[in-house]
Formats: structure tokens, sequence, C-alpha cells
């Protein structure tokens, strides 16, 4: 009797296996409404500047969510941080903390990568070095450039990151 239990039981939770999702992807909206997230992400835009532990100070969240949520909020590109001596502080992602980008990026192969991203909206990094018949490291590299003065965003769909002009 035990064992014929134990065997349908198995089978109803063999039946409803497919439906039950075993991970949520996370994207820009789910980021955008988490509380969590959305908490820390408006510490960061009231006060930009600020440093991790004046963020956990200012959340009744432990450590480890508070952390969680910054490494989600850079990796959808709501917030960037930079290094300050001892401290590392974050800010809303194209605030300009140093004042708005000049009108164009410097450098003739970072112009012609900003011009591709700016007429091909969400394009890969890979696209945009076939075009320009440079290598995966150099695209790289100029697009970093861009990203950290502010001229274009990044936006991560899975595996891909496509790229867009503010």
């Amino acid at each position: 009797m035990l064992e014929q239990i134990l065997i349908q039981g198995g089978l109803i939770v063999a039946a409803l296996a497919p439906t039950i999702p075993l991970y949520t992807r996370l994207t820009r909206k789910t980021i955008e409404n988490n509380a969590s997230h959305s908490e820390i992400l408006q510490i960061i835009k009231e006060k930009p500047g600020i440093h991790y532990n004046a963020v956990l100070r200012k959340t009744d969240r432990k450590n480890g969510s508070v952390r969680y949520s910054i490494q989600k909020l850079k990796e959808f590109n709501f917030i960037t941080e930079k290094e300050d001596g001892i401290y590392t502080r974050y800010f809303l992602k194209n605030s300009h903390v140093n004042g708005p980008p000049s009108t164009k990026p410097s450098g003739k192969k970072t112009r012609e990568i900003f011009n591709i991203i700016k007429n091909n909206k969400n394009i890969k990094k890979q696209e945009i070095a076939e075009k320009l018949n440079i290598t995966l490291p150099s695209a790289e590299h100029h697009i970093t450039k861009l990203e950290e003065k502010g001229y274009v965003t990044k936006v991560k769909h899975g595996i891909y990151a496509y790229y867009s002009a503010n």
C-alpha cells in the first residue's frame, strides 16, 4: 500500500514538474519592480556618489541583499560605480558626474563606432567589429570608452549585449 502511494505521489510530482519554472529570467522591468532594487536605486538617485556602507545604513536590508541588488542594478545599467580611494561610490547611469559629455567622442575609430551605434539601434559588438573590419577586443575597447563617457548604453538580453546611443 505504501509503495503504491509513493509511486502515485512520484507520478504526480513528475506530471507537474514541466509546469513549474526552475528560475525566473531577470529583465529591466523585473529589476524596476523589485522592492529591494527600487529602494536602493531611489537612495542612489537621492544622493549620487553615496558609498556602499551608507547605502547599507539607509536600508533595513542585510548585507548580502544590498550587495545583490547593487550587482543587478549595475548589470542592467541602472547605476555605475567609481572608485574613490577606499570607497566605491554609486551614481545613476549617464548622470554625467563630471558634467555633460563633449559634443562628440574623441578619436577617429571611437567616432566611427559611435556613428554605427547611433545608426543601428541595439547592435551587438560583434556586428560592429565586422562592419569596421577590426578585432573584437578593439571594438570592446572603444565601446567601453563610449559607455564610460555616457554616449552609449548596454542592455543585456540573455548572453548577448546590445548597444544603443543615448
